[in-house]
């Protein structure tokens, strides 16, 4: 399913260490940019059994069910972010 050094693998990564963060951790002006990488990640919702109980999260799931090229846009997106983020605050 995935291959070593995969986007994907490193965005399930980035997502350990982003997941605490909320809105509030934003500036207005970021703010829109972190809410749609946020909507990206996890726009399929948590995996589910056959009963539809969740038995994985939005994001894994999000990451088995994409092409690595939707992996790379969403990367991107960070990248970006954290270049804005860096140069203005």
């Amino acid at each position: 399913m995935y291959r070593p050094g995969d986007v994907k693998i490193r965005l399930l990564l980035v997502n350990n260490l982003t997941g605490s963060l909320n809105p509030s951790h934003f500036p207005d002006k970021l703010l829109p940019l972190w809410l749609d990488i946020k909507k990206n990640m996890s726009k399929h919702g948590p995996m589910t059994n056959y009963a539809g109980k969740a038995v994985g999260g939005a994001v894994a799931n999000i990451m088995r069910k994409s092409r690595n090229s939707t992996g790379v846009k969403i990367a991107e997106k960070l990248y970006e972010l954290h270049e804005k983020f860096q140069q203005e605050y």
